[in-house]
């Protein structure tokens, strides 16, 4: 199949997929059988002005996140230099990854750089969902690394500590660490 064609395709089945709310990424991976780093490819070198190349790199990246899928996501920070601590829809890679609870992939994106410290427009980082939804394992891996401020507050003036003192196993984490720093 010729390059224009697969744009062609590739932008139809993106407006076909927005119409029926449909995953764009999946459409189209599951229409012309290519791996979702063949599509990026494409798309990355034929940009066209019709096609929100940017808006697709984000899902994607965020699909990657939800479906723990580290070898697109490495793809995706490592090959293709997409900012691994930018707010895509008011989130980072690393709050959807606390919010989804995928602790590989928090592991991954803390390995790899991520600043845990980045605060959304609630103020809220990563550190914080991880403890609003009771997850010991993504708390302590936050709190393990050297670069996480446990003292960030939000908008509603609370810090991570503040909605650990409802979760007895989240709080021990947070004292754990403090003396073990």
């Amino acid at each position: 199949m010729k390059k224009p064609i697969i744009l062609i395709i590739i932008n139809t089945l993106l407006i076909f997929s927005r119409l029926f709310s449909m995953q764009s990424a999946d459409v189209i991976r599951d229409y012309l059988n290519l791996s979702l780093s063949d599509i990026i490819n494409i798309l990355i070198k034929n940009q066209t002005s019709d096609i929100n190349l940017l808006n697709f790199l984000d899902l994607i990246l965020i699909k990657s996140i939800q479906e723990s899928n580290i070898k697109i996501l490495k793809y995706m920070i490592k090959d293709l230099k997409l900012d691994i601590d930018k707010l895509y829809y008011d989130f980072t890679p690393l709050m959807i990854a606390s919010l989804e609870g995928s602790d590989e992939i928090v592991e991954k994106l803390l390995e790899w750089g991520a600043n845990p410290n980045v605060q959304n427009s609630l103020g809220d980082t990563a550190l914080i969902y991880a403890v609003q939804n009771r997850d010991s394992l993504i708390t302590a891996l936050l709190l393990k690394n050297k670069k996480v401020d446990k003292n960030l507050q939000n908008k509603e003036d609370k810090i991570a500590l503040a909605y650990a003192t409802s979760f007895p196993e989240i709080k021990y984490l947070f004292n754990y660490y403090k003396c073990n720093k």
